[in-house]
C-alpha cells in the first residue's frame, strides 16, 4: 500500500516509509552536520572532514589559516598559540595557558608569520606535507637576525 508523507504531501510506498521511521515510529530528526567545534577558532571542513583552525586578525580584517588537523583538540591548540601571539595574556584560549608554558618563549621569539608556518607544519597528515610543498620557497627556512637586541 501507499502512505501519505504529510511533510512533503506525496504518496510513498509503505516499505520506504517504514524504513524511514525510527524504532518508535517517528521520523528521526535530521542530524545537522557538526560544523562548529566546541573550541574557539575551529571549524570542520565539509569535504575532507578535517578540523581547521583560523584566527581573525582585527588589523587586517582577514582570517589567517592555521592548518587542518585530524583532531578537534589539536586545531584548538593551534588557535590558542596564535591567539597568545596576537593578544598575549589577554588571549581567550581554549585551554589553560599553563598547557603552553614550554612554548611561550618560542611564541615570543617568532613573528606571527613564522608562528603560523610552524603551527601549520604541526598540522600532521597528508595535508601537512602538501601545504609545506606549496610554500613560496622550497627547503628555505628563515632565521632573521635581529638588530639592536
Amino acid at each position: 500500500g501507499m502512505k501519505l508523507d504529510e511533510g512533503r504531501g506525496v504518496m510513498i510506498p509503505d516499505d520506504i516509509f517504514v524504513a524511514a521511521l525510527g524504532p518508535r515510529g517517528e521520523m528521526p530528526p535530521p542530524q545537522p552536520p557538526k560544523r562548529h567545534s566546541q573550541y574557539r577558532g575551529v571549524t570542520k571542513h565539509r569535504r575532507s572532514g578535517r578540523w581547521e583552525a583560523h584566527i581573525w586578525l582585527k588589523e587586517t580584517g582577514k582570517q589567517v589559516y592555521l592548518g587542518g588537523y585530524d583532531t578537534e583538540e589539536h586545531a584548538g591548540e593551534a588557535y590558542d598559540l596564535a591567539a597568545i601571539k596576537i593578544k598575549g595574556d589577554r588571549a581567550q584560549t581554549n585551554f589553560p595557558l599553563d598547557r603552553y608554558a614550554q612554548y611561550l618563549q618560542l611564541v615570543d621569539r617568532l613573528s606571527l608569520d613564522e608562528l603560523v608556518a610552524a603551527v601549520r607544519q604541526q598540522a600532521g597528515g597528508a595535508g601537512g606535507a602538501a601545504q609545506r610543498q606549496s610554500s613560496q620557497y622550497r627547503g628555505v627556512s628563515h632565521h632573521p637576525k635581529r638588530k639592536g637586541g
